[in-house]
């Protein structure tokens, strides 16, 4: 079984001020998408990185850890069509 093609780009925010909030804008670091998430844990956004490909090896994995530890950070994520068509809908 392949992968899907990973063809669009987004970068995802995350803060634990805003109790675990995800946003996400487009490449341009300017247009927000429509959709934001709440986690529970930080955990949720280890894994939603690695679903996304955003770890590809342990520099990227320290720097989403770190980011998480102190509260805020952002991550690149590729993401197939249809996942860039989920985060673009209301």
């Amino acid at each position: 079984m392949t992968a899907a093609p990973r063809v669009a780009g987004c970068i995802c925010r995350f803060s634990r001020a805003a109790a675990g909030i995800v946003s996400s804008v487009e490449e341009d670091l300017k247009t927000p998408l429509p959709r934001t998430f709440t986690f529970a844990t930080s955990d949720k956004i280890l894994q939603l990185a690695e679903h996304a490909g955003a770890l590809r090896n342990l520099e990227c994995r320290q720097a989403i850890e770190h980011g998480v530890s102190v509260g805020r950070g952002g991550v690149f994520l590729m993401l197939t069509n249809e996942q860039y068509a989920k985060l673009s809908k209301r």
